[in-house]
């Protein structure tokens, strides 16, 4: 090597970083997945309860089902 500074011959490679990996994924990852499963439980919990408090219109409309199919269909 040159003891000009400026030299072309004092260049070197640029080492470049491994790339990051995938796992362990950082921690905001785990906030989103439990807020996610909470969104999730609270979804599946209202309509279970919507479900059930339509019971008794499920229950009449199959009611008006069998007054529309007449004695006929016994």
């Amino acid at each position: 090597m040159s003891g000009d500074p400026a030299s072309l011959a004092n260049l070197n490679d640029i080492i470049l970083s491994p790339a990051p990996t995938w796992w362990p994924p950082a921690p905001g990852w785990y906030v989103l997945a439990v807020g996610l499963a909470m969104v999730l439980v609270w979804s599946v919990y209202r309509w279970s309860v919507l479900y059930r408090r339509n019971r008794y219109r499920r229950a009449a409309l199959a009611e008006l089902v069998e007054i529309e199919a007449g004695p006929d269909k016994d």
